[in-house]
């Protein structure tokens, strides 16, 4: 919403305005004063002091009665020639210059200000509050021109000024129509991207779910395969204890019998002579039982 600050400043023109606007009177305020004073003026002001403040009654009361004063006496004076060769004496009115000067014044105060105005964007205008009332007050103080509708016509404009800021902030955060079928045409665009990211990752999900139920199933059959290893490995060890155990009696007895065929391989053998001598002995030792037992004592 771009609007030329000179063209918002005309527009605030109100009933209370001289001419157009209490600005377009000041602006011929400024172009028409050279401000030399009427004689009705000048005499109603002589009997006022030099320092002393001027009547209210002997005062412009408004930049209107500037405008339509300067409009009737901006001519300007030239000694008129007379045959006589002696200078031409002149009557000299301080109060009239006073009072010149202080319209200047009141008028420069005013341009500084219109100028300042005119440069500041609308939303930077509330800064210019303060030294605009200061401006106004050194007017009102310098009583040379009544600044009360140029104030009033200024005070509008600071008014509309905040108007429009805050609008211009509180649309700040809306869109045309055209933005917001754009943003949500790309909206939609990335909700459709972004939904069919998330149906594939869905799906992926779901076959991590059945991968880890198939998981826990394998884990649980090993869990009880690893109980029966342990239930067989404790069968094992108990059984490998037993077997020590008759691995042990058993190294005993293989001692011992390795002790007797050392013992018998170390042990005279007999010859064929030797059996054969025992042989015969072993039958005359039968022989010699026979006749025990068959032998009848007589006594």
């Amino acid at each position: 919403m771009e609007v030329d600050n000179e063209a918002a400043f005309e527009n605030n023109s109100n009933p209370q305005s001289l001419a157009t606007s209490p600005r377009n009177r000041v602006q011929s305020d400024q172009r028409t004063l050279s401000l030399d004073i009427d004689n009705d003026v000048a005499s109603n002001d002589s009997e006022s002091s030099i320092s002393g403040p001027r009547s209210s009654t002997a005062l412009p009361r408004s930049i209107e009665e500037v405008a339509n004063t300067d409009s009737r006496k901006n001519v300007t004076r030239s000694p008129q020639r007379t045959k006589s060769c002696a200078p031409e004496v002149s009557e000299y009115n301080p109060n009239d210059e006073i009072l010149k000067r202080r319209i200047d014044l009141a008028l420069n105060l005013w341009k500084s200000l219109q100028q300042k105005i005119v440069k500041t964007p609308f939303n930077k205008t509330y800064l210019l509050l303060d030294g605009a009332n200061k401006i106004f007050e050194a007017i009102t103080t310098n009583q040379a021109i009544d600044p009360s509708p140029l104030k009033t016509l200024v005070a509008e404009y600071f008014d509309k000024a905040n108007t429009f800021t805050s609008l211009q902030s509180s649309f700040s955060s809306c869109m045309t129509p055209e933005q917001r079928d754009k943003k949500l045409a790309i909206y939609k665009v990335q909700l459709d991207d972004r939904l069919k990211v998330e149906g594939e990752l869905l799906a992926h999900g779901e076959a991590l779910k059945d991968g880890l139920v198939n998981t826990d199933s394998k884990i649980a059959k090993l869990q009880e395969e690893l109980k029966r290893l342990f239930t067989h490995k404790q069968k094992l060890e108990a059984s490998a204890l037993e077997n020590d155990e008759k691995l042990s009696s058993q190294k005993v007895i293989v001692s011992n019998i390795r002790e007797e065929i050392s013992s018998v391989e170390t042990s005279h053998t007999l010859s064929n002579a030797d059996t054969e001598s025992l042989e015969l002995l072993e039958q005359e030792l039968r022989t010699a039982r026979d006749e025990l037992e068959n032998y009848n004592w007589k006594y």
